[in-house]
């Protein structure tokens, strides 16, 4: 098993070598290159970075302006292939502890935001598919634990001088649903997970919150109400359904110092849905 993790380890600097090299060639940072790559491959999460200043969460977000060509992607997907036989799980593993260790090289300190998420089915518990619930599971409990980064985003943060994660939970992580026990149990458990890690290193300079996320207008959303979205805005007091800003907005906040007192907490950004 450790021989298995020193090739894990050389995969990642090669992952990283890889991604400064077209940075360098396409004038682009590395952790914009790292994100940009992510973003192309077909994966059930998308990873989204953000920073201790606005400017930085800005610099970030603009590699969704960033295309790689088939050629550097390829070159990035090399240097992350497996060998036959080699274990698929720690190959999710060395691929994001690659990436991670790309996109906080440019700063002093690396401050995720990771939004991992599906739905799942809505049926009552005793109906629900057992396959369906493990792949509900790997998206929205082991996607913010380290397929998303937070585990190895940690492990850098702790060579540095900190820094600040906030995970994307739910109203779901904060009540109940009939139909939804599932969905629900993974984001109670993305909002346990928080409480318990923004405890493990407080005083070692990470704080760790999220986000209770509502009824916010998306693909996801528009899907699970046979694109009608807004058909749910009478359930919530404000009147209409969230938009994206009205949750990036908070995360923000959350990852500056304004809120460099606050840890451990999932405060519900729903337009008022929990308070009913």
């Amino acid at each position: 098993m450790m021989k298995g993790y020193n090739r894990a380890d050389e995969r990642a600097k090669a992952v990283v070598a890889e991604v400064r090299a077209i940075a360098s060639e396409v004038g682009w940072s590395p952790a914009q290159v790292a994100l940009a790559w992510l973003r192309q491959r077909p994966m059930s999460v998308i990873p989204i970075v953000g920073a201790r200043r606005l400017e930085q969460f800005k610099d970030n977000l603009a590699c969704l302006d960033l295309t790689l060509d088939g050629l550097q992607v390829k070159r990035l997907d090399s240097a992350s292939h497996v060998e036959s036989g080699f274990p698929h799980d720690l190959y999710e593993r060395d691929l994001v502890k690659g990436s991670s260790m790309a996109r906080c090289e440019t700063r002093s300190t690396c401050d995720p935001n990771r939004a991992a998420g599906t739905d799942g089915q809505h049926v009552p518990l005793h109906e629900q598919d057992i396959e369906e619930a493990s792949s509900l599971f790997d998206v929205n409990i082991k996607g913010v634990f380290y397929r998303m980064c937070m585990k190895y985003e940690i492990e850098q943060m702790l060579k540095t001088d900190g820094g600040a994660i906030v995970n994307t939970s739910s109203i779901f992580g904060l009540n109940g649903y009939p139909g939804w026990s599932l969905s629900t149990a993974t984001k109670h458990a993305v909002t346990g997970m928080t409480k318990a890690a923004a405890l493990d290193d407080a005083e070692r300079g990470i704080r760790v919150d999220a986000v209770g996320s509502g009824l916010v207008e998306t693909p996801l959303l528009a899907k699970g109400t046979g694109g009608d979205p807004h058909g749910y805005a009478a359930f919530v007091p404000r009147g209409r359904i969230g938009q994206l800003d009205d949750i990036a907005d908070p995360v923000v906040r959350l990852l500056s110092d304004e809120a460099r007192y606050v840890t451990g907490h999932t405060p519900p950004v729903d337009g008022g849905v929990c308070s009913q």
